[in-house]
């Protein structure tokens, strides 16, 4: 909204509603936020704190193993450098999907890049299986997300 009327900065608006009209946007920039993908997730699972930091940080071992190996950031990967690490690559998504078979977070949220990736090898798709905001935005989002949902941070970590 560009002109917004109302503003939750300072408390909770609308507990005195029996409706109340929600709106939420992504962010691809600092803070990285993927509402979008949260909801979506939610509609799929019960979705807790818990279970989605833990996939994050097993996730984000996979990244940090993996940029070890590389000895480069996954980012900076260019044609030539992924052209020496392709067949290493290529192996470490198949494990990578292997590990989280079955695990709808990962699914949705990485199952079709790696497949894609799986499909046509090559430097734009290799990024997009490792990369860390694809979790983070969404974890992101969760915790905003609740942090509405209750009148303080207080009482939103008392709930956790």
């Amino acid at each position: 909204m560009k002109d917004p009327k109302v503003s939750t900065q300072h408390g909770v608006k609308g507990e005195s509603h029996n409706t109340v009209f929600f709106i939420a946007e992504d962010s691809f920039r600092n803070p990285v936020v993927h509402m979008h993908n949260f909801l979506k997730l939610w509609t799929f699972m019960e979705l807790t704190l818990d279970s989605l930091e833990s996939f994050y940080y097993d996730y984000m071992k996979w990244i940090e193993d993996t940029i070890d190996h590389l000895e480069c950031k996954i980012s900076d990967l260019n044609k030539e450098s992924y052209d020496i690490h392709a067949k290493y690559l290529k192996t470490r998504v198949e494990q990578l999907c292997k590990h989280f078979e079955g695990n709808i977070i990962f699914e949705t949220l990485c199952g079709n890049s790696c497949n894609k990736y799986l499909l046509n090898p090559n430097v734009t798709n290799v990024r997009k299986c490792f990369k860390e905001s694809t979790v983070y935005g969404v974890l992101a989002a969760y915790r905003l997300f609740l942090c509405r949902l209750f009148k303080s941070k207080k009482q939103f970590n008392n709930f956790y």
